[in-house]
């Protein structure tokens, strides 16, 4: 299909429901040896992105778009594979950092507005629902694919989540760096993304992750 017609429908709809940009994170192998396998995929794929961002730049002007960003959907490669058999390189501080640059661009939906530590109502712990207001909002969202997206793509939603965990709970003004909240929340966000993994490789192949 010369014009991604399927593509370009799936990316509609995340429009549709998200500010842009839509990043697009792909993990997939840009190097093999042999007969290629993944590459032909990472090359397909990549050349939809070229497609629908070109569409998208000539057709209508982007809803959303800020004047820093470039095209409608910001494409960020990362071969994961690739990084995590090196010798030089450990993936997940790898992928921890292409996932800080991606939150500082998206940020998160936050309701509740910083309070100072001086203020009364966190000395008495009395933050109801009157205090609440729409504070911050999140701009963009994250798409991240492997292959099977279970493996590569739940390492790289959790470091994501890891690092948005940190600014929710210092938007909460928790002390993130010397919190028991936060190390009890740390340890269950490991457990929750490791049992995302287990249940989806269940349900996909019968199997548990790879990985844990």
């Amino acid at each position: 299909d010369p014009s991604f017609r399927s593509a370009s429908m799936h990316f509609d709809n995340l429009t549709q429901r998200y500010p842009e940009p839509i990043v697009a994170l792909n993990l997939i192998k840009q190097e093999e040896s042999g007969r290629p396998k993944e590459t032909l995929l990472f090359d397909e794929y990549s050349s939809c992105i070229r497609y629908l961002n070109k569409e998208r730049l000539s057709s209508t002007t982007p809803r959303n778009m800020n004047s820093k960003q470039k095209e409608p959907i910001a494409y960020i490669t990362f071969d994961f594979l690739k990084c995590a058999r090196s010798a030089n390189q450990n993936v997940l501080d790898a992928m921890s950092e292409i996932a800080a640059s991606i939150f500082n661009t998206t940020g998160f939906f936050r309701t509740l507005k910083p309070l100072a530590s001086s203020d009364a109502r966190m000395k008495g712990k009395d933050v109801s629902l009157k205090h609440l207001r729409y504070a911050v909002e999140q701009h963009g969202t994250l798409r991240t694919n492997c292959i099977d997206c279970l493996d590569r793509t739940n390492v790289a939603q959790f470091c994501l989540g890891r690092i948005c965990l940190r600014a929710q709970m210092e938007a909460l003004n928790i002390n993130v760096l010397d919190s028991e909240e936060y190390t009890l929340v740390w340890q269950e966000l490991m457990k929750m993304y490791a049992d995302h993994g287990n249940c989806m490789g269940n349900q996909y192949g019968g199997s548990g992750a790879m990985h844990s």
